[in-house]
């Protein structure tokens, strides 16, 4: 990505950035950005706007990271439920390793439900 590129973000990306800016973010303090004297626009965008949200505080989050910028995205598939980049095991992985786990339990707990039930 070059950096006069403007990056357009999905709802949920947009909503994992602005969490990041609430907890990470040194410029910002009662939803107002401190350098800027004024509402902070990176949490009223869409777009990536501010460079050092995209330069300091977006790192912080290396899957929102490759998401955004385009990084180290080769050999990752995209979470069958979050949709967070990983790197599958096999061909057949369709999970991130926390869904996984969640996944595994909620799939198990319905197979026992249908034997408990006679099916």
């Amino acid at each position: 990505m070059t950096d006069n590129q403007l990056i357009i973000m999905t709802s949920m990306q947009r909503r994992r950035a602005a969490g990041l800016i609430r907890d990470s973010c040194a410029n910002f303090a009662l939803g107002r950005c401190v350098v800027l004297d004024t509402a902070c626009v990176q949490i009223l965008s869409e777009s990536l706007l501010c460079n050092y949200f995209k330069n300091a505080v977006l790192p912080l989050d290396g899957a929102l990271h490759a998401q955004l910028m385009g990084i180290g995205t080769e050999g990752l598939k995209a979470c069958a439920v979050c949709g967070r980049p990983f790197k599958a095991n096999s061909n057949r992985g369709r999970y991130c390793p926390e869904c996984a786990a969640k996944e595994r339990r909620r799939k198990e707990a319905a197979r026992q439900a249908r034997r408990r039930a006679g099916k």
